[in-house]
């Protein structure tokens, strides 16, 4: 009570005054700090919250504006967040970093920057915890998601019309998230998680995807119409997995413009009915330009089955590796092959 109404006169000075700030003041919102620069909307800074109800009073009170650029909320211990966790303070720009014991299960956890919401990124490293893909349900501005966590669980199947770069990281994430239509999604990274499977078609409700990372996930094999892109893809990385098998057809969508790599995976064979038609896919027709499929770290064993790759000059340029025994496949003799295969 007596913080609103020190509030209230703080601001009526500052209104006769001339001297308004969009900022709060610093004694009323420590330990979080406020800067504003060329009247530009205000960011806040958070670290070292001591708890839910802290942060609560913090945003209770009324401040000179609700409309701000960035919140950092940093080694803070907060729990299970509430519905609308900020009070009406709606932000361009949220991140949370490096907190403990921070949960957003509840649903409009941020229902104050729905109409505002561009970016959102969330890292903890411990603790398991919980992202519900429904808090960003009607956020037509947000174009940027990165949730990475140890112990992450997500809850709900995300969907957005405006998002653009997707970030999705948690050692517990076993299997492929769900995700629905986003249609403006060209940027997804799954780097380094626990994930073993790829849905067939999982790729279909994203037609602007461009770059794809699947590396350092736990994928063995990759069924017929695993990756199906109806987008000129310039990244599919899927290196640092277990992969010892493609089926034909396993991937289509790429292009001269494409960056294929398998590097560090399981691989021994190269066959013909696997591998030329995306192989001949990365070759393009246009001004010599080519993709690229990189496959070193695999223990390929470089027999019979690679003779069509490597009796072909053209199609040899654009791959990159070494057979298990050491030898740079560019460097392998096509007339043995020719003789021999």
């Amino acid at each position: 009570m007596y913080q609103n109404i020190f509030c209230g006169v703080l601001l009526l000075v500052c209104v006769l005054s001339g001297t308004c700030s969009q900022c709060p003041s610093s004694l009323l919102i420590s330990p979080c700090s406020c800067s504003s620069n060329n009247g530009q909307l205000p960011d806040l800074a958070c670290d070292g919250v001591s708890s839910l109800r802290s942060l609560s009073d913090i945003f209770s009170q009324k401040f000179p504006t609700n409309q701000f650029h960035e919140i950092i909320i940093s080694e803070s211990k907060l729990g299970l967040l509430p519905k609308d966790v900020f009070h009406g303070k709606s932000f361009q720009v949220i991140q949370f970093l490096r907190n403990r014991y921070t949960s957003f299960k509840t649903k409009n956890v941020f229902s104050s920057s729905q109409s505002q919401l561009t970016n959102l990124t969330i890292i903890q490293e411990t603790d398991n915890w919980t992202f519900d893909f429904d808090n960003l349900a009607n956020f037509n501005k947000l174009s940027y998601l990165e949730l990475i966590g140890d112990e992450m669980e997500l809850a709900g199947t995300m969907k957005s019309p405006t998002l653009e770069t997707l970030t999705l990281v948690s050692y517990s994430m076993t299997e492929f998230p769900k995700l629905g239509d986003l249609p403006s999604l060209r940027n997804l990274n799954l780097d380094s998680n626990a994930i073993a499977t790829v849905p067939r078609n999982g790729f279909a409700a994203m037609p602007k995807l461009t770059n794809l990372y699947l590396g350092h996930n736990k994928l063995q094999s990759l069924a017929a119409s695993a990756l199906v892109f109806t987008n000129t893809m310039t990244t599919v990385d899927l290196s640092g997995n277990l992969i010892s098998s493609l089926a034909n057809g396993w991937i289509t969508g790429i292009s001269s413009k494409t960056s294929l790599q398998l590097v560090d995976n399981y691989i021994s064979q190269m066959p013909r009915e696997v591998f030329q038609t995306p192989v001949e896919s990365l070759l393009g027709l246009e001004d010599g330009q080519h993709g690229e499929l990189l496959i070193d770290g695999n223990p390929l064993e470089c027999g019979c089955d690679i003779s069509w790759l490597v009796t072909n000059s053209s199609l040899l340029n654009i791959v990159s590796g070494h057979c298990i025994n050491g030898t740079r496949i560019t460097n392998l003799n096509p007339t043995y092959f020719q003789e021999n295969c």
